[in-house]
């Protein structure tokens, strides 16, 4: 079982939904041979509850030594989960899903400017449930 997992909503820049998807989807496949990485996902936001072309991008780490290495290890090049200017330390942009009318404009600024995060939880995997095919 996963120990550990983290979840970022990203928003793409605009009119770049689909090309952000695709990078996603890339990237994690890029990953695939990290110590301890486990495996992800890319989710499309399909209710039109938040921001258009919104993606979910779930990792799933052995631990969370595991993922704070991996963090570390890319941490110098571009990439969806890293700011790309190294020295900001600019918090997550939620406002926006709380508060769209009064939320400053989004902050473009992860995977070489692709990508405004709004919202990034670091989880430990306490039950999983997966259900069995008939």
């Amino acid at each position: 079982m996963t120990n550990r997992r983290d979840t970022f909503i990203l928003v793409p820049s605009p009119g770049k939904g689909e090309e952000a998807q695709a990078a996603l989807s890339t990237w994690l496949r890029d990953i695939e041979g990290t110590a301890g990485y486990q495996g992800g996902a890319v989710l499309k936001e399909s209710a039109n509850e938040l921001l258009p072309d919104t993606l979910v991008l779930t990792l799933d780490f052995e631990s969370t030594d595991a993922i704070r290495a991996f963090r570390k290890e890319i941490g110098e090049g571009t990439n969806p989960i890293t700011n790309d200017d190294k020295a900001s330390k600019s918090a997550d942009q939620v406002a926006v899903i709380v508060d769209p009318e009064g939320a400053p404009a989004l902050r473009y600024e992860k995977g070489d400017g692709m990508f405004a995060l709004l919202l990034h939880v670091h989880g430990l995997v306490v039950d999983e449930h997966t259900v069995s095919p008939n």
